[in-house]
């Protein structure tokens, strides 16, 4: 029992600490959104309603300052997904464009962007941005394979989410990644379903806490 209590007390103690470091200020990102667009929105379609998180989230990601990247809304299983654009296979390298889909379905997912706070939405944002800088790394075989790998094998799937996330952590998102963790299984009224996939495929709360810390 004693050990229990202490367990209770160290996830709450460090969910605490993470609730304080490199939160960012929506306030004060509205207030730079002029110089964010000017030096982040270039090639970048997105809806207006979700601008401040995403061209937040690309100001952690330099490398995709020309990248031409859609934010679009459509009907997923998902809150966000990102995708090559078009026909990927006969595209040149320098000409990729890459799509990220914004979840409208809430009846499937019951987990759409404006229920996030700001930090779990510039959070997952910046995941799916994550993907993109993997996607880059790629060439036409490696995409062929890894669509192969993601989509028949839950082992891979897991493998390159939870790769993701680290790239978004190591990015400096750590803490919006974390909340958005938090929020998925901790608070959000999602069906069991979505949670078991979740709990099956990405970090836990628990272990982004740990690779944070570990990275302090």
């Amino acid at each position: 029992m004693r050990q229990t209590v202490f367990f209770l007390i160290l996830l709450f103690t460090t969910a605490v600490s993470f609730s304080q470091d490199n939160l960012l200020d929506p306030d004060y990102q509205e207030s730079i959104l002029d110089s964010l667009r000017d030096e982040f929105g270039s090639n970048k379609k997105y809806p207006q309603a979700y601008e401040v998180s995403i061209l937040t989230a690309l100001s952690y990601y330099p490398e995709l300052k020309k990248v031409a990247i859609s934010f679009r809304r459509k009907n997923i299983r998902t809150t966000m997904s990102a995708l090559p654009h078009g026909l990927f296979l006969l595209t040149k390298d320098e000409n990729r464009k890459y799509v990220i889909n914004i979840g409208t379905n809430g009846a499937i997912s019951s987990l759409l962007l404006p229920e996030l706070s700001f930090n779990a939405r510039v959070g997952v944002i910046g995941h799916e941005l994550a993907h993109i800088v993997d996607y880059e790394t790629m060439s036409k075989v490696d995409m062929i394979k890894f669509s192969s790998d993601y989509l028949l094998s839950k082992d891979k799937r897991s493998e390159i989410e939870q790769k993701t996330d680290k790239i978004a952590i190591g990015k400096g998102l750590g803490e919006q990644i974390y909340f958005f963790s938090d929020y998925v299984f901790n608070h959000a009224s999602v069906p069991r379903k979505y949670l078991k996939y979740k709990e099956r495929i990405y970090f836990s709360p628990e272990e982004i806490a740990n690779i944070l810390e570990i990275e302090k």
